[in-house]
């Protein structure tokens, strides 16, 4: 009987495995009860030296009392296959997680929430003189029905083998250059595989334009030219996230002062070319046509308006335009909300530029049909409406720029 049909002899009663580097994860029903396993794969089975490094890091992380660290114990079974009880839990890979649910890393604060917590727990493991060096989706593991990280082997237990690309296996491209030629790691290592795996959960997706050159530079070959430690890698993703919130929002500004500086070019009335025409020759008529006393008034007194009845009207015209003036900024203002609400939120500032400048121009576009609409409705000139509704906008925009701040402090903090 080969190494593939004793396992599956022995595996008559479990669940689906869940492949990770070092072996496959699943549940094996002893007594009633389920029980997590990994079986090794044969080569790491069979190397004595390798099963004596791994019992070595099963009692140090027996120590490590960190919520993001999962335990286990080596056993040594009849048939003299090495295997490894995982403590009690419903886990998975992340790769798993990923293949059933991709869409989960579109959900608001996850890649940041994941990455977040990653490179506390490695900042913890690092303080130990702990690296993990691996970071592929398969080699990360979460409990069914939540999606905190939790790390299982740390590749720096195993650094004296002599062979690092067959400790790994198919993850062994997440790993530093130096672990695998030279056997030597650091936290740049860790900075390394990190940056890996950030690039892979927008592996279905465009990465956002901000964490283009974090990943460019964590993942840089030579580690002189990677950030220090991972804690540096995550204030540069904070950094450039917060960068480019605030450059959205002054686009946003920007686009708005613009659209309501053309608009109101474009409501100026028309000034147009007229011919120099030269002046009639001035004719005298003499002292007699009009006398020394000559009062041209005189001549219109039938046609000179009443000041009472004018004043009046002026008055009650007043009104009525402060009564327009009052219904159109309500009405505006409240579609005005609606409107800028669609750009404005966390959702739409962390998509690319170029959808982001498409949707704030559709943006504008239905704002301005409004502003005329709802001014031609109220009884109000262009001018006049469209002034109001500049002021409206850049209020709306404030406001809602300084929410923004506001909560990307908060969860800064």
């Amino acid at each position: 009987m080969n190494y593939e049909e004793l396992l599956a002899s022995r595996n008559g009663a479990t669940m689906m495995k869940d492949s990770m580097p070092f072996g496959f994860l699943y549940k094996k029903k002893v007594e009633n009860t389920y029980t997590n396993v990994l079986d090794l794969r044969q080569e790491l089975s069979d190397s004595l030296r390798f099963c004596e490094m791994l019992k070595a890091e099963a009692q140090t992380t027996a120590t490590i009392n960190e919520r993001h660290q999962l335990h286990f114990q080596v056993n040594n079974d009849s048939s003299g296959l090495c295997s490894v009880i995982v403590e009690k839990g419903n886990c998975q890979t992340f790769q798993k997680l990923l293949e059933e649910k991709p869409a989960i890393v579109a959900n608001k604060g996850f890649v940041d929430g994941v990455m977040k917590e990653l490179v506390e727990t490695v900042t913890t493991l690092n303080d130990k003189g702990i690296y993990h060096l691996c970071f592929a989706p398969s080699n990360i593991l979460v409990r069914k029905g939540n999606d905190t990280p939790l790390l299982l082997f740390h590749g720096s237990s195993y650094l004296l083998l002599n062979d690092q690309e067959m400790l790994y296996g198919d993850a062994a491209d997440y790993v530093a250059p130096e672990v695998l030629e030279e056997g030597t790691a650091d936290a740049r290592s860790e900075v390394y595989s990190l940056g890996l795996f950030l690039k892979f959960l927008y592996s279905d997706s465009d990465v956002p334009y901000e964490y283009k050159a974090v990943i460019k530079k964590a993942t840089q070959t030579d580690p002189a030219k990677r950030y220090a430690s991972p804690a540096d890698m995550l204030k540069a993703m904070k950094s450039r996230r917060s960068m480019r919130s605030t450059l959205v929002t002054g686009i946003v500004a920007a686009v708005i002062a613009l659209l309501g500086f053309a608009l109101f070019t474009e409501l100026l009335p028309d000034q147009e070319a007229v011919d120099f025409v030269e002046a009639a020759p001035k004719e005298d008529f003499g002292e007699e046509m009009y006398p020394e006393e000559y009062d041209p008034s005189m001549e219109f007194d039938a046609l000179q308006p009443d000041s009472a009845a004018t004043r009046v009207d002026e008055k009650e015209m007043k009104v009525y335009e402060a009564k327009a003036e009052q219904i159109f900024r309500k009405r505006y203002a409240a579609e005005a909300e609606r409107v800028l609400s669609k750009i404005y939120d966390k959702e739409h500032m962390n998509g690319t530029e170029k959808k982001f400048l498409s949707e704030s121009s559709a943006v504008m576009e239905e704002l301005t049909r409004l502003q005329m609409q709802l001014g031609e409705e109220a009884g109000l000139n262009d001018t006049k409406s469209q002034r109001i509704a500049s002021e409206i906008i850049e209020r709306i925009s404030n406001q809602k720029k300084a929410q923004l701040e506001q909560q990307q402090k908060a969860s800064q903090e």
